[in-house]
Parts: structure tokens; C-alpha cells; sequence
């Protein structure tokens, strides 16, 4: 059986600077396509993000769709 390759992302941007928070996404999304297991770990002001209702209330550019609608 082969070992299945593992990517670890750790998200340490947050809501006070909301165009870096993609980037995390977006790589997991493509280790995941490539069928690698991503794991994304929210740190210091990356666990802003995944407080109760932190991403529907961001916007990362002004009139831009919430965070929550790429998660």
C-alpha cells in the first residue's frame, strides 16, 4: 500500500488582514485535488477566523462576497 502524502497549513493571518486569509484555502484545496490529506491549523490571529461568525461577516475587499462563501 502507498503512503499517502500529507501537507500541513498553518493560518496565522486573520481578520485584520483579510486579503491573506485565501491563501491557506486555496493550497489545501489544491494538495487535496492532487490526493495529498491537508490539514489546516489555525494559530494566533488565525483562530479569529473560525470564531461564530467571524467569516460571514468579513469581506476581504469592500462589496466583495464574505469569507464564508470560499470555506
Amino acid at each position: 500500500m502507498e503512503d499517502q502524502k500529507k501537507v500541513l497549513i498553518i493560518q496565522t493571518s486573520g481578520l485584520k488582514t483579510p486579503e491573506r486569509i485565501p491563501a491557506p484555502f486555496f493550497i489545501a484545496t489544491t494538495a487535496a485535488a492532487m490526493d495529498m490529506d491537508a490539514t489546516v491549523v489555525f494559530t494566533m490571529q488565525g483562530a479569529s477566523i473560525v470564531r461564530k461568525g467571524a467569516a460571514e461577516r468579513t469581506r476581504i475587499k469592500e462589496g466583495g462576497a464574505a469569507i464564508s462563501s470560499f470555506l
